[in-house]
Order: C-alpha cells, then structure tokens, then sequence
C-alpha cells in the first residue's frame, strides 16, 4: 500500500457538519475572509500576512469549536493506494452468462485507492490528544470522495 495524500481538516468533525450543516464552509469562509481583507485594503497580503491572517480565523474557529474541556476535533484524511491480486466475475445466473468481469475468472493485478478519516481530539490549551479508528469513507471514487467540509 502506500499513502497518496494525507491532511487534516481542523477543528471539524464529519458528526459536527451533520449537526450543523452552516460549519460545512467554515474553511471556505477563511479564504474569503482573506479575500476580503485584501479588497478592504486594497491590495495582495504579503505572505507573512495571510498566514497571520489564517492563523487568527482558525484560532477564532478551534474557540467557537471547543467544548466545555476545552477540547477541539479535527478529521485526518487518507487516500490510500492498495494493489491487490482479484478475481472479478459477476455471472446472471439465470441467463448463466458473465455480465461483468473476467469470463475466464484469472487473477489479475488492481489498484484501488480507499479513502479513510479519523477524528483526533486536541487541547486548545496543550494538554494530551486523543487519536480515534480509521474508517473507510469512499472506495474507488465510488461516492465521489464522500466529501463533507467544503
């Protein structure tokens, strides 16, 4: 197997956009803050601005996010490349005739590229995380990605 991409979508949960869908653009909401400021002033941020800039939205969001411990969520994301050995045959079995697949059911050698997500919990104040399970979210592009945070 190996990793194709990895990130982390912070301070939202998959569960917290399900319980409020608004949170759903709440990255989105960044850019377009900075696309305001610069507007606002008239001109391009330099970088060390925008990251300030980003920095202060994000913080500003982990805050409204946090529980009563003062806790934050955020999602990692996995895209996974795993090559495998299949055999693939679907047969009618009332026409008894292979519909899809390999009539001849030989091995053959696919990659699938699976998509997993964990949630993590983290202090806003530095204490100890929590690392949650994998789970798998898409197989393939067969949902799409199964995108939830944009």
């Amino acid at each position: 197997a190996e990793i194709v991409s990895m990130f982390l979508i912070p301070f939202i949960t998959r569960e917290r956009v399900e319980a409020t869908p608004a949170l759903r653009h709440s990255l989105r909401n960044v850019w377009v803050h900075l696309e305001e400021k610069e507007e606002k002033l008239g001109r391009r941020l330099g970088l060390g601005e925008a990251i300030g800039e980003i920095a202060s939205e994000l913080e500003t969001l982990a805050k409204k996010q946090a529980d009563s411990q003062g806790c934050v969520e955020s999602t990692i994301i996995a895209q996974v490349a795993i090559r495998c050995h299949e055999i693939f045959k679907v047969t009618d079995v009332e026409l008894d005739q292979v519909v899809q697949g390999d009539p001849l059911a030989r091995i053959n050698d696919v990659t699938h590229l699976v998509r997993f997500e964990m949630v993590i919990s983290a202090s806003i104040s530095g204490g100890p995380s929590t690392i949650g399970s994998w789970q798998i979210t898409d197989i393939d592009d067969l949902l799409d990605g199964n995108v939830w945070y944009m």
